[in-house]
């Protein structure tokens, strides 16, 4: 039983360990599932900065840098991401062909672009290839970027 007077304490749970462990989070008790997204960007620092920028917002973040990578990922963990957040400008496959390839294991998937410069492709290019958003790199506000996550997953 919860007492009262620690229920405003955080309690943060570490462990170091496969997924085994995360399959029985729910023994904590009242422990909701976090929707995951996956971040496709081949700049590991940015990459790495909206990973604790999503994950202090309670998303579950998985990480690629390359278009392969991200099919991968995506190939083993389709039925658990919620989203998608992929640069448009990679080397090798670049956003829209990992979109595409990404759309024949899930033709109903959620995928925003973002991007410093989209290069060859118009922002209405990119969501008539089915993304559900694009939006310019550097964010103006990591927080703002976060709440409008949350509002395409709902």
């Amino acid at each position: 039983m919860l007492d009262p007077a620690l229920a405003s304490i955080p309690v943060i749970v570490l462990a170091a360990a496969s997924g085994d462990l995360l399959e029985s989070a729910d023994l904590l008790g009242d422990a909701k599932q976090k929707p995951v997204i996956l971040v496709v960007d081949n700049v590991m620092a940015i990459a790495m900065m909206l990973d604790v920028a999503l994950s202090q917002d309670g998303f579950a973040v998985k990480l690629a840098t390359t278009g392969h990578e991200a099919i991968e990922l995506y190939r083993k963990h389709h039925d658990e991401i919620a989203l998608i957040l992929m640069d448009v400008q990679m080397p090798g496959m670049d956003g829209p062909a990992t979109l595409a390839t990404l759309q024949q294991i899930n033709p109903e998937l959620k995928c925003c672009f973002m991007s410093g410069s989209i290069g060859k492709y118009t922002s209405q290019e990119l969501l008539d290839m089915g993304a559900v958003h694009v939006m310019m790199k550097p964010f103006a506000s990591l927080s703002i970027l976060t709440q409008f996550l949350w509002d395409i997953i709902g």
